[in-house]
């Protein structure tokens, strides 16, 4: 639980392969009741998932078009950053840096979340770091290797996503797919700050 007085404005955002239901029963459980209590409430977001990881049913299209933009960032099972997914990061990015002081961030992240969660670190391209991850993959490189290698050419990975944060008070949701439940790991750490880069 966390306090809510003098919360305005939620802003919702995340990546993995559980981020869009996720996102679509935290707002269908908790968000959309909690709107109808505090009508001056804004709750806005943009989840970036991969194709097919979520039933368009009512309640993803209603999150979707109410406030919480569920992107598919890249297709199903294909576990490599696109364009897409950096274009949706750099959404999240906009969204986090946006925030004030009446502002919290709630960020939904799932095993996965590396790929979708893209934001290479110039001079690195989306290409570089696409090569870079199958070369690694090629040589028998374990995740934990991995997503070493991507915290170092990422913008957001390794606690980049919360130190991009500007708004006061930032929860993190996390579902694990890794042994040990490593923080740093789970899609390379994006708002944990001791992540190691």
């Amino acid at each position: 639980l966390f306090e809510l007085t003098g919360v305005n404005r939620i802003v919702v955002v995340g990546g993995g392969k559980a981020s869009a239901e996720l996102a679509i029963q935290l707002h269908s459980q908790v968000l959309r009741p909690l709107k109808s209590q505090i009508p001056n409430l804004t709750v806005e977001g943009w989840i970036n998932c991969p194709e097919g990881s979520f039933d368009a049913s009512a309640d993803a299209t209603v999150a979707t078009q109410e406030c919480i933009h569920l992107c598919e960032a890249r297709p199903a099972g294909i576990n490599q950053p696109t364009p897409k997914a950096v274009q949706g990061t750099q959404q999240i990015l906009d969204l986090v840096s946006s925030g004030g002081k009446d502002d919290l961030v709630i960020c939904l992240i799932s095993g996965g979340g590396s790929a979708l969660l893209a934001s290479p670190q110039p001079p690195a391209s989306l290409a570089d770091k696409q090569a870079i991850a199958k070369h690694i993959a090629a040589a028998g490189g374990n995740i934990e290797q991995l997503n070493t290698v991507r915290r170092a050419l990422s913008q957001v990975k390794g606690g980049g996503l919360a130190r991009a944060c500007s708004a006061p008070r930032m929860v993190t949701l996390i579902l694990s797919d890794v042994l040990g439940d490593s923080l740093e790991t789970i899609a390379s750490g994006p708002t944990d700050l001791n992540a190691s880069s």
